[in-house]
């Protein structure tokens, strides 16, 4: 028998909750989905550092909105697995499923020993040939082509980890002020957190903390909706850059718009 998971997901608001519900339900996804509300300015405001603009503030609740997610995953009755999604998440049609499913099954052979999360949705630099390019001696087997790659990577779109990693780690990093993060991350001496590293955005640094593994091709990547962190970003130019060239790759990916 696999091991269990379960989905947490973070939600924004109720349009990108409610384009998800859709999505889950059309790709008859079988893991049982909690949604969490996301951490905001006005509901975290003990939170920020004096002087913080709103801006920054957006993007401290984004980190803070995962640190929360944490907590689920480490419960009790907690399943064994945990994909920490945010809610404008856009998953694989066909291979979502099968490759969450082989990778907890395989967990421990596939994962270097150090590595703690596997990130199922990151967001790429550069082209889909750039990483077409790169060599794995780790893959998964449902998708012969796929590779496991030890390299941080930007973007929070999913991740996964184990219960004992989220009960571990969920300590640790809960505190009441950001403030009291950085300090406590600093004291861990960790080797890929130091003084300069940034502790807002989650991808700055809980990649960092857990030893990411990055997934490629993704089984997720984000829908084209504007940004809740900042609604005047145009984000999705990256993934228009990174398919380029690859144009049916993306239309392997959920969209309410084909």
């Amino acid at each position: 028998m696999a091991p269990s998971v379960k989905i947490i997901v973070i939600t924004g608001n109720a349009v990108r909750k409610s384009l998800l519900i859709k999505q889950f339900e059309e790709l008859n996804i079988p893991f049982p989905v909690y949604y969490m509300p996301a951490s905001t300015p006005e509901n975290t405001a003990s939170y920020f550092p004096k002087d913080t603009n709103l801006q920054e503030k957006r993007i401290m609740c984004c980190a803070k909105s995962h640190i929360r997610t944490l907590e689920h995953a480490a419960y009790d009755t907690a399943t064994d697995f945990s994909i920490i999604m945010e809610d404008d998440a856009s998953l694989h049609k066909s291979l979502f499923v099968p490759i969450v499913i082989e990778l907890v099954t395989r967990w421990d052979m596939l994962l270097d020993k150090d590595s703690l999360m596997v990130s199922l949705g990151w967001l790429p630099c550069g082209n889909y040939s750039r990483y077409v390019s790169k060599t794995s001696s780790k893959t998964i087997n449902c998708l012969p082509e796929s590779k496991l790659l030890a390299l941080f990577a930007y973007g929070t779109q999913a991740y996964i980890l184990k219960k004992s990693t989220a009960s571990a780690i969920y300590p640790v990093i809960k505190k009441d002020r950001l403030e009291e993060l950085k300090s406590t991350l600093l004291e861990l001496k960790h080797p890929h957190l130091e003084k300069d590293t940034a502790i807002t955005s989650p991808d700055l640094w809980l990649n960092r903390l857990l030893y990411q593994t990055i997934l490629f091709p993704q089984v997720v990547i984000e829908r084209e909706t504007n940004s809740t962190i900042n609604p005047s970003d145009n984000h999705y130019r990256v993934w228009t850059d990174y398919f380029t060239g690859y144009e049916s790759n993306r239309r392997e990916y959920w969209s309410n718009e084909f």
